[in-house]
């Protein structure tokens, strides 16, 4: 004999409703969240991938906010270097023209602007710190304020307290610069000419004179060779300093590029399309009205009304 019953075909309907509503709850949390699942779990085949892509993009991240950082001090850098040339390049250009004038009347007051000039570069600071300090970021790199005292050094490598410690910068993967210079480095020579300029003035064949004598101006000629050294010398800091910042933007570019790939890969994964959600939203809907309104009309029909 074959039962009949009702009881099946509700059993049946109710577990086609709940499946309806739980599609119906995904769909509504896709569209809220804008992802394609909430845990790991719902994309489990999909896991490994997802979590090494998001790795790989955080290190590309973090190289990219340390490259825009270098950047802005790689680009001050050029600024003092700059300065520090044209400090450089006037002050032989006055030398010369007292040379070629046999006139110096307002030589020391050049000389004592050349100083000044590069102390205003080698102390300059960024953000409290100072940039050519090497790693004693909190100590002014030069320690006299004044052209005397810098007459008054024993050796113009003692008017220098930076260090010439360097931080090895990693600026992509298995790429590291060393994007920093150090006071000494860039203008022990300039501080020299100007020290040494310094104590011939106030030396026994100074002050410089409106009209030279034969001994200063024989002793300008002798500083020139060292004056055209030290301009050529900073000039070749800035052709370092324009490297390092070409290397750094070359590797912003690879960064740039990577990390457009790798959003792009991980939306693949994990973000929802949302006009297809909000299609399925729609037909999900549709289905649990039916399965719920089916459910509903088989509630008031039983077979005791064909008995």
């Amino acid at each position: 004999m074959t039962r009949i019953a009702s009881s099946v075909q509700h059993q049946s309907l109710l577990a086609e409703l709940n499946r309806a509503n739980a599609q119906l709850f995904h769909t509504q949390q896709q569209i809220s969240s804008g992802k394609v699942a909430t845990t790991y779990k719902e994309i489990a085949s999909e896991t490994g991938v997802l979590l090494s892509a998001k790795r790989v993009e955080s290190r590309t991240e973090h190289f990219q906010l340390t490259n825009t950082e270098l950047l802005s001090r790689v680009d001050l850098q050029d600024v003092q270097l700059s300065q520090l040339a044209d400090v450089g390049s006037n002050l032989r250009q006055v030398v010369l023209d007292a040379i070629a004038l046999e006139a110096g009347p307002t030589l020391i007051e050049e000389i004592n602007a050349a100083f000044e000039g590069a102390l205003g570069v080698v102390n300059s600071q960024q953000d409290g710190k100072y940039i050519f300090g090497g790693t004693r970021t909190d100590t002014a790199p030069v320690n006299v304020s004044t052209l005397s005292g810098l007459a008054a050094a024993a050796t113009v490598g003692d008017i220098f307290d930076n260090n010439t410690l360097k931080p090895h910068v990693e600026i992509d993967e298995g790429q590291t610069i060393q994007p920093t210079f150090a006071a000494d480095e860039i203008s022990t020579e300039l501080f020299g000419v100007i020290k040494r300029l310094a104590e011939f003035n106030a030396g026994p064949s100074g002050p410089f004179t409106p009209d030279l004598t034969s001994a200063q101006r024989a002793y300008l000629e002798s500083e020139l060779t060292a004056l055209t050294q030290m301009t050529q010398n900073i000039h070749q800091h800035q052709a370092r300093n324009g490297l390092f910042h070409q290397q750094i933007t070359k590797a912003q570019d690879r960064h740039d590029q990577s990390l457009v790939t790798l959003k792009q890969f991980i939306s693949d994964i994990e973000d929802a399309d949302l006009p297809e959600a909000i299609t399925r939203l729609n037909q999900d809907q549709v289905a649990t009205q039916a399965a719920a309104q089916i459910l509903s009309q088989l509630r008031s029909v039983t077979l005791l009304e064909f008995l």
